[in-house]
């Protein structure tokens, strides 16, 4: 796992490999911030360490990522919170913030200081998108937020049965979900991994953990089963490879 980190007195906080240079921060700005915009899937909601006035929001849950360490290289998790992100709820960006100068200065010591933040509100409540390290372009930002944040709502939920609505606006899975009702109910896969070998077809939606099992949800002939179930460091080591297909944006193993 490649985590750069410089010591503190409590807590270890964590560098950019290499800090966003200004144009590309002011692309950003100008792709993103002021907009309107719609979740796009129902993201994961945790508490932002120990400031109370925001939360943290991800696309995977944010219990399986190592956001920060501590003076012994020690996971500083997070505690999650019960009610996530509904899908077509709308949000304004605030700004977007880098861990530079005094703005990295003026930062929680717990929280993920090394990372850009998206920041985003919503009536009184406020939230924070980190966003990965791995993506170093401008390009790679805007097409990776717009995933999970668009000017459009999504349209699945106007065209979807009643049963599946409610489902993927509780980030919930049902028997019989297509593909896009099962991305807007967990959002976009880490990996893809198909088997067309055998009958039915096997596909499985790989979410990755940094701290434990992964999380898969299976279809079978393009439907979902409804359930999501864990798969082992080892047995993901196992799958064969060229039937595994990287969803856009994704490093193996992730970064946060």
């Amino acid at each position: 796992m490649r985590i750069g980190c410089i010591a503190l007195l409590l807590t270890v906080a964590c560098a950019p490999l290499t800090p966003r240079q200004e144009a590309q921060r002011v692309a950003i700005d100008k792709a993103l911030v002021g907009k309107k915009v719609y979740a796009q899937c129902a993201l994961y909601r945790g508490w932002f360490w120990d400031d109370p006035t925001r939360d943290l929001l991800a696309p995977h849950p944010v219990l399986h990522r190592i956001w920060l360490l501590d003076r012994r290289g020690k996971n500083v998790p997070t505690r999650l919170r019960l009610k996530r992100v509904q899908p077509g709820s709308i949000w304004f960006i605030e700004r977007i913030s880098h861990p530079l100068g005094l703005e990295r200065a003026s930062r929680p010591l717990l929280s993920p200081r090394h990372l850009s933040w998206i920041h985003l509100r919503k009536g009184s409540s406020q939230a924070i998108v980190p966003i990965p390290e791995r993506l170093d372009t401008e390009t790679a930002v805007v097409n990776w937020f717009t995933q999970l944040f668009a000017e459009v709502p999504p349209n699945i939920l106007d065209i979807t049965p009643p049963a599946h609505r409610r489902a993927m606006k509780q980030g919930r899975l049902v028997a019989g979900m297509s593909s896009a009702e099962v991305q807007t109910a967990l959002c976009q896969p880490d990996q893809i991994w198909r088997d067309q070998t055998v009958t039915p077809a096997v596909e499985k939606w790989i979410y990755l953990n940094q701290t434990g099992d992964h999380l898969v949800a299976v279809f079978l002939d393009g439907k979902a089963t409804g359930q999501t179930v864990r798969m082992t460091p080892e047995d993901y080591e196992a799958l064969p490879r060229r039937t595994q297909q990287k969803t856009e944006g994704t490093a193996n193993p992730p970064a946060p």
